[in-house]
């Protein structure tokens, strides 16, 4: 296929160009003409309207500063606030009419065709004022994050392939995989490798149980008998359920998941590494075969 027959005419771009390359070229053109139309409103009633469309971008930024750091910036309206209450009208009667149509549905022991959960989707914006040009603010900016996350996403998939390939995971990972897959492949990062940890804990809890730790650790009192993860690790190897190489990769996990609840950039250096990790060790309690 040579590269001019990729493209036809009445779809401009259509499959010369790589996908995200396409959606950025429409973030980017929604974004400017967006900014063209307010700049260009001199007409008197369009006039005022620019002036809320300026303090609608202000208190969007404020709402995306506050969003990614959960305090409250100095530009954020009080809920209280006119805009505020157009918020919280807004948030209430979209939660309300899709409960309606949900319940309606589920009344009958049916669930929504895919054309009425879009529609679903599609009235889930506010329809005018300042709400909305705050709301298209912020569509901006996820879209361009959501760009980013696509290329990114689709290579972390191809290193999953080459995982589970080299894992063959059991029935008893498939749970575990559901939950982090996800997580790894949209970028997040912290929150992978605490899933990690956490898959880890339950497992060891399921496959050690009390009366095992406390053959390990007799000398703990009734009200001391809370074991957590590493007292289960270690009564898991010395009780053989594990051996050493696994007890040393699940005390590393527990490690990582440990640092990525404070942030340190270190627990998150190799996220696939955890998961295959984690993957070993699952199979190895479950008492399958090392890899």
């Amino acid at each position: 296929m040579v590269e001019d027959d990729m493209t036809n005419e009445n779809r401009p771009g259509g499959y010369k160009f790589d996908l995200d390359v396409q959606l950025e070229t429409t973030i980017d053109n929604y974004e400017q003409d967006r900014e063209q139309f307010w700049q260009e409103a001199n007409e008197p009633e369009l006039a005022v309207a620019r002036v809320a469309f300026t303090q609608a971008e202000t208190i969007a930024d404020a709402l995306l500063n506050s969003a990614d750091t959960l305090l409250p910036h100095d530009e954020l309206p009080d809920v209280k606030s006119e805009l505020g209450a157009d918020r919280t009208t807004f948030l209430h009667d979209v939660t309300t009419y899709k409960t309606a149509v949900l319940q309606a549905y589920n009344k009958h022991g049916l669930s929504p065709p895919p054309s009425e959960m879009y529609h679903l989707e599609m009235a889930g914006r506010p329809e005018e004022g300042p709400l909305k040009l705050v709301w298209e603010r912020l569509c901006i900016k996820l879209a361009w994050d959501g760009v980013g996350s696509i290329r990114d996403g689709a290579l972390r998939i191809l290193k999953l392939w080459g995982l589970l390939l080299d894992i063959q995971p059991g029935e008893g990972t498939l749970s575990f995989l559901q939950r982090v897959g996800r997580c790894f492949i949209w970028g997040f990062d912290p929150e992978c490798i605490i899933l990690c940890r956490g898959v880890l804990d339950a497992a060891f809890r399921d496959a050690v149980s009390d009366d095992v730790c406390m053959t390990i650790y007799p000398n703990r009192k009734p009200e001391d008998r809370d074991f957590g993860l590493a007292n289960r690790i270690v009564a898991a190897y010395k009780s053989n359920l594990i051996d050493k190489p696994t007890k040393i990769m699940a005390f590393a996990i527990k490690t990582r998941g440990d640092k990525a609840v404070h942030y340190d950039p270190l627990a998150t250096k190799d996220v696939a590494a955890t998961i295959r990790d984690t993957l070993i060790v699952l199979r190895r309690l479950d008492g399958g075969d090392s890899p």
